[in-house]
């Protein structure tokens, strides 16, 4: 996997918005429940906890924190973290979280039974992403089923990133985090 100046993905508009800075992974786990990657940039090059990381293949997790020169990254391979996700094809809603084990497979909650799901339908992020801009790969479904509960779908999703291979990820600096951030701080309370 070669270093690359942006990802393929990343459509003009996107790049108006968001700016990938290329990062070298210097450690990183796979086979925990918790895992974990860093980063040989830090603070000084504009990297904040609660940024997107990216591969060129899709997405890989989120700074949570930092130093001048390091920043650690918790994995999408981490039990309690998840991304919200959508169907590429046809829009709909849910969220990826990882079960535990296989680090190239992950699931997708929360899509009810009677939406249209089939193997080989492509998962990206979805719009309403707190932290990934939308529309980047996720994985592919690689089988659909039905929950216990019998209301959603049980997807599997193999994941497009090759985490135990990964050299080089990408954190995403969001232009317009701040504005969001400060606007969102007007809404009115709730009575």
């Amino acid at each position: 996997q070669q270093k690359a100046d942006i990802p393929v993905f990343f459509s003009k508009a996107a790049l108006d918005r968001y700016k990938p800075i290329a990062c070298k992974v210097i450690d990183q786990s796979t086979r925990n429940s918790q895992n974990y990657l860093t980063i040989e940039k830090g603070s000084q090059d504009g990297i904040k906890p609660g940024m997107a990381v990216i591969s060129s293949t899709g997405v890989v997790g989120k700074v949570i924190s930092c130093t001048e020169n390091l920043a650690l990254i918790v994995s999408v391979l981490h039990t309690s973290n998840t991304v919200s996700a959508k169907i590429k094809s046809s829009g709909e809603l849910g969220y990826i979280k990882w079960p535990g084990y296989q680090s190239e497979v992950a699931v997708m909650m929360d899509v009810s039974k009677y939406k249209k799901v089939v193997k080989g339908d492509t998962v990206v992020t979805s719009d309403y992403n707190a932290v990934f801009p939308p529309n980047i790969p996720i994985g592919i479904v690689a089988k659909v089923g039905l929950e216990k509960d019998d209301t959603f779908h049980d997807i599997k999703v193999m994941l497009f990133t090759p985490f135990a291979t990964l050299q080089y990820v990408y954190v995403i600096k969001n232009r317009l985090a701040g504005q969001q951030a400060q606007l969102e701080m007007t809404k009115p309370k709730s009575e």
